[in-house]
């Protein structure tokens, strides 16, 4: 029986380069595409979501994939 490999061998997903903000704050409305700096992060905990290729796209930001 071949054995599972663990969870920290797996390969993480990348760091998400921008944020999209699901919840009006004092500083950012609501589907602001925000970058996912760590002040940015920690203002916006738990009300933003990574943002996706989609979203991107549509804001126009291209992302060069390493």
């Amino acid at each position: 029986m071949a054995e599972k490999p663990s969870p920290a061998s797996e390969p993480s997903a990348p760091e998400p380069t921008h944020l999209v903000v699901t919840e009006a704050t004092g500083d950012y409305s609501r589907g602001a595409i925000v970058p996912n700096a760590p002040d940015v992060a920690k203002s916006l905990a738990g009300k933003c979501r990574p943002a996706t290729q989609q979203d991107l796209g549509v804001a126009g930001i291209m992302i060069r994939k390493a």
